[in-house]
């Protein structure tokens, strides 16, 4: 598995726990977009892809679909990511954009109305980068993967994570 996929199975896995929420997807991807476009257009889910480099955004934006929202937006300040279709809850939200200080002000954005919370490049050897390890004890559950050199840890008020 590449580095830019390690974070599909504990995703996948974070789908399946949450069955039925909408899913936010901060960052579009090449495997991660793909995947959660299926997830919408089969399972019924929406899907929520926000991006703010124009060239992700081209790669991506045929992925819209009745299920499947893709947004190219000026800044992450004006994703909308703190209400849902359904009750204002999120089920999964992936944060893997850029630039990489955004990480952690958009988690704080969603702490509070999302289920799981999927952070990928987790290890500590990225965390003078993304600064994860300063929002860590904010949240009640915390589950870190150990399968791969690239890390993905997933972070909760609510639920904790079933690997």
């Amino acid at each position: 598995m590449n580095k830019l996929g390690s974070h599909l199975p504990t995703l996948k896995k974070a789908v399946a726990q949450t069955n039925g929420w909408p899913i936010l997807e901060m960052g579009v991807g090449p495997n991660s977009t793909p995947y959660l476009h299926y997830v919408g257009d089969e399972y019924h889910r929406h899907v929520t892809s926000y991006e703010v480099k124009p060239e992700y955004y081209e790669l991506s934006k045929g992925y819209q679909s009745k299920w499947h929202d893709v947004k190219l937006v000026k800044s992450y300040n004006d994703a909308k990511i703190n209400s849902t279709r359904r009750r204002g809850i999120w089920g999964v939200v992936l944060i893997d954009h850029a630039p990489a200080e955004r990480r952690i002000v958009d988690i704080m954005r969603v702490k509070d109305n999302a289920i799981m919370i999927i952070c990928h490049d987790s290890e500590m050897e990225s965390d003078w980068l993304y600064r994860y390890s300063e929002i860590y004890p904010l949240f009640k559950y915390r589950y870190a993967t150990n399968d791969h050199p690239v890390q993905t840890t997933v972070l909760s008020m609510f639920k904790e994570f079933r690997p």
